[in-house]
């Protein structure tokens, strides 16, 4: 059961959800690159689609049960209906536009992760792992970071949406930094003296000074 601070969303099978936080802000949704100001979890839903990609994250790598359930929940949801929610225009420069992301089967069809050699299956076919094919989850990306459903490189000045897509661990712009429910669209960052941080774990000193996440209304800097 979710607390006050979190949404409950649905899972795989239909009788238990999972709890993320509220965040600072309501959810953001973009739609091209057309921001939405969300305040509850299905007007959020109904304008951004069912997130896959936070679906996928909670299945093992090998369980094609709990992937085509995520899929199924995806089909049944696939968003752009932004009527519950409103335009939010200065937001709309947060809106990441996904990049152009063909990848190249390698031929190979497949119905979840553990049919490629590579981990990665998305739309019945197989892709490498390497930066610039699609993908649905973290883990089907060599980087680890899957970003807008692209393979993405992790290194400094790469998007991201998470500290963990960062190689520094710091993704400035990101969930950490209090974007509440929307796909975030940050930079991976620096983690040294002087980098820009919102908790000490982005930082390579472990010490974040001047910042505050309860409101989110003052960046700190990596000591």
């Amino acid at each position: 059961m979710c607390d006050r601070t979190e949404w409950c969303w649905p899972a795989p099978g239909g009788t238990l959800g999972f709890c993320t936080p509220k965040g600072a802000v309501p959810g953001r949704c973009c739609l091209s690159s057309l921001a939405y100001s969300c305040t509850t979890p299905t007007g959020f839903e109904r304008c951004a689609g069912f997130d896959l990609k936070a679906c996928r994250s909670r299945c093992a790598p090998h369980d094609c049960a709990c992937q085509a359930a995520c899929a199924r929940l995806a089909a049944r949801t696939p968003g752009g209906d932004p009527s519950q929610c409103t335009r939010a225009a200065l937001d709309d420069h947060l809106c990441g536009t996904p990049a152009a992301c063909a990848g190249t089967p390698d031929g190979t069809s497949c119905a979840c992760d553990r049919d490629c050699a590579s981990g990665n299956c998305h739309g019945g076919r197989c892709y490498a792992g390497t930066d610039g094919n699609p993908c649905d989850s973290d883990s089907e990306c060599d980087s680890g970071n899957c970003f807008l459903y692209c393979c993405t490189s992790r290194t400094v000045g790469s998007p991201c949406a998470h500290d963990s897509s960062c190689a520094s661990g710091n993704c400035n712009g990101g969930a950490e930094w209090g974007c509440g429910l929307q796909v975030c669209v940050g930079t991976c960052g620096s983690n040294a003296h002087g980098s820009g941080c919102w908790n000490d774990a982005e930082c390579e000193s472990g010490r974040c000074l001047g910042t505050n996440s309860t409101d989110f209304t003052g960046q700190g800097d990596c000591l």
